[in-house]
């Protein structure tokens, strides 16, 4: 139990470290960053339990690692994904309407949307290894410890999938229809890939279908999710070196800031620009396309502006 819960909580500092680290231009503040874990840990896993509860569905908060053994007794639970899902995307949602001026792009959806992701899979894992002490298992192997593993993926990307949906709303300033069919389509790809990633288990785990077929289509289950995220981050971080490239020039034509600083972080020759400038630098430009939109003001933009003089004088 006790090696279990270190390995858990390592992975999920790990998941976490990736996608604070993946939001190199605009970091999410670390304490808001604290709130999502938490509330994917404990607010996601509890409402899920409740609904599954009044609903008159067994429990689904257990990882990959356990669900194969799960799902070849009472075969696979759609509703249980579609629950988790959904509770998972209200923690997200609430995230997205309390945080207008950080929760503002599609990276920052995939950042809220993969630390929630994470915050259950660490819970999930706590019931599964729970699970496994009081039934007497004598320690975890392989399997156990990849299933533990896979979990936090692929939780990170369930939730990443919404998030990035919802993030692409304020991205691109949608309004009317699309403003909602963008989230509602990207919250069924999340149930959807977490339904048939749990029915690939119970197909594994009750020995049916064709073997080897289903064994690709589980492995194949475990990294399409983690790819497709993967995909997502890295055409957000062009999408922000474009902003950065956009609107940092036009402030030092306007001679807020150094031209060097501008022209140096434009073209992506950090080095050239002092290390305590380079994160202002970034604000700045986000803060300025949030301006632009309605969502910051020039006192906001004005802290940006003087960290960088301070910088370089």
């Amino acid at each position: 139990m006790a090696v279990g819960l270190l390995l858990v909580v390592a992975l999920t500092a790990l998941y976490v470290a990736v996608l604070y680290w993946a939001d190199r231009h605009e970091k999410e503040p670390s304490s808001v960053l604290g709130a999502a874990l938490l509330g994917g840990a404990i607010a996601a896993p509890v409402l899920s339990m409740v609904l599954e509860r009044l609903a008159d569905i067994r429990m689904s908060v257990y990882p990959a690692a356990f669900h194969a053994l799960n799902a070849a007794f009472f075969g696979p639970n759609p509703a249980g994904a579609v629950i988790e899902e959904g509770t998972k995307a209200l923690v997200i949602l609430g995230l997205f309407r309390l945080l207008p001026r950080e929760f503002d792009g599609t990276l920052d959806g995939v950042v809220y949307g993969g630390v929630v992701g994470a915050g259950f899979a660490l819970a999930e894992s706590a019931v599964y290894l729970w699970d496994l002490a009081r039934v007497g298992a004598g320690g975890l192997g392989l399997g156990a410890m990849f299933g533990i593993l896979v979990t936090g993926l692929t939780h990170s990307a369930f939730g990443a999938l919404f998030g990035a949906s919802l993030g692409a709303v304020r991205e691109f300033g949608l309004t009317g229809s699309a403003a909602w069919w963008l989230p509602v389509g990207g919250f069924a790809l999340a149930g959807l890939y977490h339904a048939a990633y749990d029915a690939l288990a119970a197909i594994a785990g009750a020995g049916t279908g064709p073997g080897a077929l289903v064994v690709v289509a589980r492995q194949l289950a475990d990294w399409a999710g983690v790819i497709a995220l993967g995909v997502i981050v890295i055409w957000a971080l062009g999408h922000e070196r474009n902003v950065i490239a956009r609107y940092l020039p036009v402030e030092a034509q306007e001679g807020h800031i150094p031209r060097e600083y501008a022209e140096a972080a434009a073209n992506r020759r950090w080095a050239d620009v002092p290390r305590a400038a380079r994160q202002p630098l970034a604000e700045l430009a986000f803060a300025r396309r949030r301006l632009e939109r309605g969502l910051a003001s020039e006192a906001e933009l004005e802290v940006y502006r003087n960290r960088i003089r301070e910088v370089a004088r």
